[in-house]
């Protein structure tokens, strides 16, 4: 009877802990997709700046463009309007339709365009275009969410050489802070720069600007996992008698092992099965549904938890020999 409620407690554990670390995880995704819908998509660590050297070169601008990085021209005048150069890995805004720019028709001075589900375009032969400064562009994709957002107000264009001659604010983002503040100090392409402040505020910043949100999950998450470590030390624990019975029946290590993964993976999936589903109706209800989250939460779970249960039992098993052999603990 006792054996029995450690296992249903231990069940529930796993699905508390699968529930609350797939809530966790959907939330972190979410919370970056928001942190770049209210930031116009400019990352946290973007540097806006302006150059004394005008007009930049297109052909110069993309040789020299570090590797994962993405360069914006904006215009005082038209702050939902962005040029767009990019290299590398480039973390793409969310498409309605069509698709996004590709990396090689920036390598000439091509005159495309993604807009918002706001921006009107013009119909033509089975091709939708627009006008920009007297500079007809084609339309080849959709930008926005299944929300509004002011992504359905945006503009991009694939920066060239005429949106360069125009007076333009520039912001850089990449992977790496330093290689983009190393990159602004190309006095031949820039000349003198000037950095200024972030001209976006993520709305993220007055919601949560102590992260008390991520802070409270991963002390949740803390106590949750202590818990079910400490529940799996009893259920083994309660599983003692049942070993000790099958060592002296001359059954090996590796057969110990495995009749209590057995039974210890039968309750692990079922805890998790559960509380992936409470996770999946309580995400779909609030956020997009992406399987990546249950994916990682999954594969996390059981590796964690494997790996101790092999430690504990390697553990228990050590001190059952050496009492057979009479070597005191």
């Amino acid at each position: 009877m006792r054996l029995k409620m450690v296992s249903i407690f231990l069940l529930l554990m796993f699905a508390v802990l699968a529930f609350g670390s797939l809530i966790t995880i959907t939330y972190n995704f979410e919370i970056s997709k928001l942190q770049k819908i209210s930031n116009s998509f400019y990352e946290k660590d973007t540097l806006f700046f302006r150059a004394t050297n005008s007009p930049l070169q297109h052909s110069k601008l993309y040789e020299k463009l570090p590797m994962d990085t993405v360069f914006y021209a904006t215009l005082p005048s038209y702050s939902n309007v962005r040029g767009v150069i990019y290299k590398g890995e480039f973390d793409f805004p969310n498409m309605k339709s069509g698709r996004f720019f590709n990396e090689n028709e920036f390598k000439y001075d091509s005159k495309l365009a993604v807009v918002g589900a706001n921006i009107p375009v013009d119909e033509r032969d089975g091709k939708y275009y627009m006008e920009f400064y007297n500079k007809t562009y084609e339309v080849i994709g959709i930008l926005g969410h299944s929300i509004p957002t002011r992504m359905d107000n945006m503009l991009m264009l694939t920066l060239n050489n005429d949106l360069l001659k125009l007076d333009s604010k520039y912001a850089i983002s990449g992977s790496n802070l330093q290689v983009n503040y190393d990159f602004l100090g190309n006095e031949g392409l820039f000349g003198d720069v000037l950095v200024f402040g972030k001209q976006h505020f993520s709305i993220l910043h007055v919601i949560d600007s102590s992260n008390s949100q991520a802070i409270t999950s991963v002390l949740f998450m803390f106590v949750v996992m202590f818990n079910t470590s400490l529940i799996i030390y009893f259920w083994l624990d309660n599983k003692n008698n049942e070993i000790v019975i099958n060592k002296a029946n001359g059954c090996s290590d590796e057969y110990i092992y495995k009749f209590l993964y057995k039974e210890y993976m039968c309750i692990i999936s079922s805890g998790l099965i559960i509380g992936t589903l409470i996770a999946m109706i309580f995400i779909m209800k609030r956020y997009t549904f992406i399987f990546t989250p249950i994916i990682i939460n999954s594969i996390t779970i059981f590796i964690i938890s494997s790996i101790y249960f092999v430690v504990i039992v390697k553990i228990r098993l050590a001190k059952i020999n050496n009492r057979k052999l009479g070597v005191i603990d």
